[in-house]
């Protein structure tokens, strides 16, 4: 039978089933979901000859099969429940033991015949019922027991081994009550969000720790920067000093280097304050590299004071003191991160790299002018450092700011520039045609100097420029950081404000729905379901609890009216027993009266079976006497017929036998003389062969000797040889020949002894032919022995004849006594007859009575 997934209900119109299978009843347990599947078919099969739709005549049979499988199926499921262990064994069993006991005794009904309508249909609505009833609210709690046990082996419908993997995975989040569902739904998201926004936030104060530092990092290169513009300053004066001889700029010197100092100390403390921000960078490794130059410069100015070294000496030792602070500078640009911030770094470093090219464009051009003319290594020096300070304004101008760009630009126009320009030009003249500049070192000197402070203008301006830049970063960085933290902490306070409305709005209505059920399940039944006029799912949820709670309210008044029914039916049932007593005593009288009717019968009836039995004893005995002498007679006829053919045997055997031991005789006397003659034979053919043997070879030895001779005899004894030797192959094929006969005379003497072995079989065969004589004689004494039975059966058939005669009279005597007890039961029979025709007509009254009541 196919089953299928389907709803349950009952059916009015043929052919429609009563119950259909689902998937949600599965239990896990192939074998308890087939006994399910054709309990179903079965309850279905009932409901249909109920209907009309099968054999009507067959529903007795249906019950019957009905029950047959319960108690397979409760047998099958017990052991399952034995074997998981479950707790509940006990009152599984005793319920098993009282639905058999019920459907047992439905199949009795409708054996007994009880198969009308009312029958059926009470068994098929008990069937349904109690069916739903075993799976749903029983077998199915067994799941849990059969997976634990790891004992399912059926697909059953279950939320979370079907559906989509979302479905199944949220299946296994019931140990959670949905408060904290809906808490944990909320904060995964928020903690996402917070985990999110937390690292946006550390991000920005990271970035504000980070612009801080740089902020540091630009003031401790902006001191640099001024050191380095004071020592270009020193520089150039000190290259005027040496050029003059240490007569000009003397002053000048020393008022510079005391400002140099000054500046040197300002550096010291900002480089102790913002140690720990460089800690461990490329620009501590480069301040500490300059640090032995710097130390230095106390001795570089002795020296220059005693002019005991060149200026180019001494500009290229300046050189390398700024170059030093230049690359710490350089090396600071890496610890900057914002990009816009990178660029102010780079057009300050650039403008400062290009007013270091013009100091030493400056001192350069002052030793020149000093001197009166270039000498070709100074002009070449004295161009490249004009060049590199044109890389390094395009350079510069690439990263400015366009404010910082529209100032350097602006400056392009001052009068310094335009000189400056100018006493390039007037050098670069005197060096093509061999005269003297015509510019004074301390004019060109001054010119170029006003020229750098030009550029110191646009280097404080980039510095302004960086400062304020990475003030105004680090600012908004801060901003953006405490906005986010505000903004987080927001969120949360709107999330868990939310969340908790959500949960105020959700988990109370379930609360009181489950109450509501419990208090149901427990019997109250004057509750208010709370929840009804909410609009959305819960609302929908709380009007079907409060439907419930009405169709229970109706299901207790019926069961009120059926209490009340059932008193009446007791009623009933008191009147039906005062019928059952009144009924017991008339049947107690008529009954009383059956008996004694009973007993008369009884004696009656142990006369007759008395004398039956001494009449079928009597007949028995009859019939063995008779069968016996018949059997004798039979005897005697067939011991005849034995004795004539036992004498007919003998007769043949004695003449067989006669025939054997002549003939046997005769080839025992023929064999004997073959035999002797064949071994006379034999042994004439071995003397015969030993002749033959004996000439074959003396003639092999006279061949040999004629063969030695005819070889003495030379070639008058070829012929001979030829004979001798023809003869001695002679000699050899009647040895040859002689060997076979040899051979053949030992297969005649084998054959011989074969023969012999023949004649001893004859001998046997003679002695078989006397063992038939003996059995000849013993038959001849069975014979005689046969012949005496035959008289003593005779005699047995007489004697068993009288006796027939004998009992044929007591068989006669004991039909007489027979015949007086029949007229005697026959009257004790007509009385019984009587009473039961009362006793009928009572039962019919009473039943009568019962019914109508």
């Amino acid at each position: 039978m196919r089953y299928h997934a389907g709803r349950t209900g009952t059916g009015g119109g043929r052919g429609m089933a009563l119950l259909e299978w689902q998937e949600s009843f599965g239990v896990g347990i192939k074998a308890l979901d087939d006994d399910h599947k054709h309990l179903i078919s079965l309850i279905n099969e009932l409901h249909a000859a109920k209907d009309g739709a099968g054999d009507t005549s067959g529903a007795a049979s249906i019950v019957g099969r009905l029950a047959d499988h319960l108690r397979r199926h409760f047998l099958r499921e017990e052991e399952y429940l034995a074997k998981i262990g479950y707790p509940d064994i006990e009152q599984h069993r005793d319920s098993h033991a009282q639905t058999l006991e019920r459907i047992e005794s439905f199949a009795a009904l409708a054996l007994a015949g009880s198969t009308g309508e009312a029958l059926p249909r009470q068994i098929l609505d008990f069937m349904k019922a109690w069916f739903l009833n075993h799976v749903i609210c029983s077998d199915l709690k067994l799941r849990p027991y059969f997976f634990a046990k790891g004992l399912i082996d059926s697909p059953f419908s279950d939320s979370r081994r079907h559906g989509s993997l979302f479905r199944r995975l949220g299946g296994h989040l019931d140990v959670l009550r949905i408060r904290w569902r809906i808490v944990l739904l909320a904060c995964l998201p928020l903690v996402a969000f917070v985990v999110v926004a937390t690292l946006g936030a550390a991000h920005r104060f990271e970035t504000a720790a980070g612009l801080a530092k740089t902020q540091s990092v630009a003031v401790l290169g902006i001191d640099i920067g001024n050191l380095i513009h004071e020592l270009q300053k020193e520089r150039g004066m000190s290259s005027l000093f040496l050029a003059s001889k240490g007569d000009k700029f003397g002053g000048e010197l020393r008022q510079q280097r005391e400002v140099v100092d000054g500046t040197r100390r300002r550096l010291a403390g900002t480089t102790m304050n913002g140690r720990d921000l460089i800690a461990g960078s490329e620009a501590e490794r480069s301040l500490q590299k300059v640090q032995g130059p710097l130390s230095d410069i106390e001795r570089m100015r002795a020296v220059i004071d005693r002019q005991e070294i060149q200026p180019k000496d001494a500009i290229s030792f300046y050189t390398t003191v700024i170059d030093g602070l230049l690359s710490s500078i350089d090396s600071m640009q890496g610890m900057a991160e914002n990009a816009s911030l990178l660029n102010d770094i780079s057009a300050y470093l650039n403008v400062m790299r290009m007013k270091e090219q013009a100091g030493q464009e400056r001192a350069t051009g002052a030793a020149g002018f000093g001197a009166g003319r270039f000498e070709p290594a100074l002009f070449k020096r004295f161009l490249e450092l004009s060049a590199a300070q044109a890389i390094y304004e395009r350079v510069f101008l690439s990263f400015a700011a366009p404010d910082l760009a529209r100032q350097y630009k602006e400056i392009g126009n001052a009068g310094a520039v335009e000189e400056v320009a100018s006493m390039r030009r007037a050098a670069t003249v005197a060096v093509l045609s061999g005269e003297a500049p015509g510019v004074e070192a301390p004019l060109w000197f001054k010119a170029a100097t006003a020229r750098i402070d030009l550029f110191k203008k646009i280097e404080d301006a980039a510095a302004h420029t960086l400062l304020s830049h990475a003030d105004a970063l680090y600012v908004e960085a801060r901003r953006s950081a405490l906005t986010s933290v505000v903004v987080i902490a927001a969120v949360l306070l709107a999330v868990i404000g939310f969340g908790a409305l959500l949960i105020a709005s959700i988990v109370p209505p379930l609360i009181d729905f489950t109450s509501s059920m419990q208090r149901l399940a427990e019997g109250e039944r004057a509750l208010d379901v709370e929840g009804v006029t909410l609009r959305d799912e819960l609302g929908a949820m709380a009007k079907a609890l409060s439907f419930f709670k009405e169709k229970l309210i109706a299901a207790d008044l019926m069961s009120a009216q059926g209490g009340v029914e059932n008193i009446e039916q007791m009623r009933l049932l008191e009147r039906k027993e005062d019928m059952v007593v009144q009924f017991e005593t008339k049947m107690a009288e008529f009954i009383e009266r059956l008996g004694g009717a009973a007993d008369t019968l009884h004696d009656m009836a142990g006369v007759m079976t008395s004398a039956a039995q001494d009449t079928t004893r009597r007949a028995t005995t009859a019939a063995s006497a008779t069968e016996q002498a018949s059997a004798n007679v039979q005897a005697v006829a067939a011991t005849a017929e034995e004795l004539s053919g036992s004498i007919f045997e003998i007769s043949r055997q004695v003449t067989v036998s006669a025939d054997i031991s002549v003939g046997a005789a005769d080839h025992a006397r023929r064999a004997e003389n073959a035999v002797g003659e064949l071994a006379q034979s034999a042994a004439k053919i071995g003397e015969v062969i030993a002749l033959i043997n004996g000439i074959a070879a003396q003639t092999n030895l006279l061949a040999l000797n004629a063969t030695i001779e005819a070889a003495r005899a030379g070639d008058a004894g070829k012929g001979f040889a030829v004979v001798a030797s023809e003869v001695k192959n002679l000699a050899g094929q009647t040895a040859r020949a002689t060997d076979e006969i040899t051979a053949q005379i030992g297969a005649v003497q084998r054959r011989t002894e074969d023969v012999v072995e023949v004649i001893h079989g004859v001998g046997q065969v003679i002695g078989q032919v006397r063992e038939i004589s003996t059995g000849i004689a013993s038959a001849v004494e069975q014979q005689a022995s046969a012949t005496r039975e035959i008289a003593r059966n005779v005699d047995r058939a007489a004697a068993g004849t009288a006796e027939v005669s004998v009992n044929v009279g007591g068989v006669q005597e004991a039909a007489g006594q027979t015949g007086t007890a029949a007229h005697k039961v026959l009257a004790a029979s007509e009385e019984v007859t009587a009473q039961s025709l009362a006793l009928q007509d009572l039962i019919h009254g009473f039943l009568a009575d019962v019914r109508a009541n």
